[in-house]
């Protein structure tokens, strides 16, 4: 029996990408690219100065069954919280949800809860 456990592990992974230089590499490149891309993302959201995007942060009940394109399923009963919507676009959090948040479309949420629904055209309609 060994003990060398995770060492083992990553000696490996360097043998099978040809040294541990270019195990460093992935791993540094990888963290880069992740940092870039959250940082660029989390900008576009918070500049909503140059965007369509709305912050409302308020709770909606779910009174339909439903599932979106991306597999997100709620049930009548559950509980999301909207932090930013755009016209098409809806950035949301799933209450009690494992890995929020969720972008959704502005007409899927309109189909599952009325509340939601009457918020919009509530909106709508001050304009």
């Amino acid at each position: 029996m060994s003990n060398l456990g995770m060492y083992q592990k990553i000696i490996e992974a360097s043998k099978n990408v040809g040294g541990p230089l270019n195990l460093l590499g992935i791993v540094f490149g990888t963290g880069v690219a992740a940092g870039v891309a959250s940082k660029t993302i989390v900008d576009k959201i918070l500049n909503k100065k140059n965007n369509n995007w709305v912050e409302i942060n308020q709770e909606f009940e779910v009174t339909t069954v439903g599932q979106d394109d991306t597999g997100l399923i709620f049930e009548v009963g559950d509980f999301f919280r909207v932090i930013l919507i755009d016209t098409d676009a809806v950035l949301i959090e799933k209450i009690k949800g494992e890995k929020n948040p969720y972008y959704v479309s502005n007409d899927f949420l309109k189909e599952i809860s009325i509340p939601y629904s009457e918020y919009i055209e509530g909106q709508a309609s001050q304009k």
